[in-house]
């Protein structure tokens, strides 16, 4: 690729592409030989595949420990749990001494690691100049100063019907790259629909996380995907997420260079830390964690304000009218010197029969001006 710009172009032209509509791509000729990608499928199976007491060492939920393992990192913040097991490493910025990390498995994460990480500065190249930025540009932004590795194992399930090995969602880091075995059972939302991606020998799969959505002002997507879990197996994956420090003050926004006149910031400025601490506050629940941090456009709600208010001045006049007083009589009792503005989110609920959008209330105030969407839910008692 480096040897041939033509053939470089053509790669920086379809991963533009791939991040754009898919926010997935797998890869092949990286440059990660074959030993070690089935040294590091074979090293995560056998670790797992240990007796229970040995297991036990490695358990931990602190999110401080450099390596540890658990199953389902939310078990105690989502409505159910997943159908896996997770040995993790955070391998960047300062490595766990190799005594720290399982014997049975100590090389191999080693060497995949050091592996990986060339190949994920390669990909930070190919996706500044697809973004249309310097080589460098995302990598000086310290998008690979932290690395974390987790090695997946789902074990055979004998009523996969009933659950998932990863519930849907999407990576709270900048991109994920993904070994896959040869089981199957990862799929992507793409239009409204899952879509299998089947594995290919050799190859990794690359997928764009929130991070990356953020900085790029939503020019590249970041994609829900999900692991089904099968009567075979075991499956093993292994995924290294890119995400930046997380003790860092760095201030992460839309890049200046991908807003051209007219296209303003869809999302504020956010840490490392606030963005990782509220995906884990929240869990796999199916739902993005980007809204959060999204502004509030505020030239348009002053705008909605402004014309919302001259609306209500002439409703002020009819209530009047239709009170039998002057037109201007409730607006002089001071009924519109005082406006409150809320704008309600509904997320899309798994049980609604459980609760409500909103409990049956009248309102404290003089009238109100509701606009709602096409989703509807209001109701009136009557």
């Amino acid at each position: 690729m480096d040897k041939d710009a033509a053939v470089r172009t053509e790669i920086i032209k379809k991963v533009g592409e791939a991040c754009e509509k898919w926010g997935f791509f797998q890869v092949v000729n990286h440059g990660i030989p074959e030993s070690v990608l089935n040294g590091i499928i074979d090293g995560i199976r056998i670790f797992h595949e240990q007796d229970a007491e040995t297991k036990k060492e490695w358990y931990s939920r602190d999110p401080q420990k450099k390596v540890k393992f658990n199953s389902n990192f939310d078990l105690y913040q989502s409505r159910m749990a997943n159908w896996r097991d997770t040995l993790g490493c955070t391998m960047a910025p300062n490595p766990p001494n190799p005594e720290q990390l399982p014997a049975v498995c100590r090389d191999i994460v080693m060497e995949y690691s050091e592996q990986v990480v060339k190949l994920g500065l390669t990909l930070f190249q190919l996706l500044s100049e697809a973004l249309g930025l310097h080589p460098n540009h995302l990598k000086d932004m310290g998008f690979a100063e932290s690395i974390l590795i987790l090695g997946h194992y789902y074990p055979p399930c004998p009523e996969p019907q009933l659950t998932l090995g990863t519930s849907s969602h999407t990576d709270p880091d900048f991109f994920t790259i993904l070994l896959q075995d040869q089981i199957g059972g990862l799929q992507v939302l793409h239009e409204d629909q899952w879509v299998d991606v089947p594995p290919i020998p050799g190859a990794l799969v690359i997928n764009m996380g929130y991070l990356l959505q953020l900085v790029s002002n939503n020019k590249f997507k970041s994609i829900f995907h999900r692991v089904l879990v099968k009567q075979v197996g075991p499956r093993i994956s292994v995924a290294c997420f890119f995400r930046g420090l997380q003790n860092s003050t760095r201030l992460y926004c839309p890049i200046t260079e991908l807003l051209p006149e007219g296209n303003p910031p869809i999302y504020r400025e956010t840490t490392i830390n606030e963005y990782l601490t509220y995906f884990y506050s929240k869990g796999l629940d199916g739902n993005s964690s980007l809204p959060h941090f999204k502004f509030v456009q505020e030239d348009i709600v002053m705008e909605y304000s402004e014309q919302v208010v001259k609306l209500g001045l002439t409703l002020f006049e009819l209530l009047s009218e239709a009170l039998g007083l002057h037109p201007n009589h409730l607006k002089d009792m001071e009924c519109a010197e005082s406006i409150l503005f809320l704008g309600h989110y509904y997320p899309p609920c798994p049980e609604p029969e459980l609760t409500l959008g909103s409990s049956s209330h009248a309102d404290p105030d003089f009238f109100t001006i509701l606009l709602q969407d096409e989703m509807g839910g209001l109701q009136v008692l009557h």
